[in-house]
């Protein structure tokens, strides 16, 4: 009974550092002005580029970077440029998520839906 309440314990200090770590991480974020955000995202964008896993992969499953995460719009262009088919999720609503394909045009808006099976 003993081990469960410390255990318990833990799981409660856990979510509390949890929540503290996230805030402290979003404020961090917050600090980097654009430009600092692209340059930092940089080595990360070169690593994916280079992993012989995405070089080989005829479709990638990326992402749209928000404003405080990796910059991803660099990494989308230059999979489309590597002639891979790129596929971004959207949301939908609050319980929705679909998956669609980017065109060769990324960049000015123009995405197309991709067939459900």
């Amino acid at each position: 009974m003993e081990d469960q309440n410390i255990e318990g314990k833990d799981r409660e200090t856990s979510a509390l550092s949890k929540k503290s770590l996230r805030q402290h991480i979003r404020q961090r974020k917050a600090r980097h002005t654009d430009e600092e955000l692209v340059a930092l995202s940089q080595p990360i964008v070169e690593a994916v580029l280079a992993d012989p896993r995405f070089q080989k992969a005829q479709t990638v499953l990326l992402y749209h970077s928000l404003p405080d995460e990796v910059y991803t719009p660099g990494l989308i262009a230059a999979a489309l440029r590597m002639g891979k088919r790129v596929l971004l999720p959207v949301v939908i609503s609050r319980t929705e998520m679909e998956i669609r394909g980017v065109s060769a045009h990324y960049g000015d808006g123009a995405q197309r839906r991709l067939p459900h099976p």
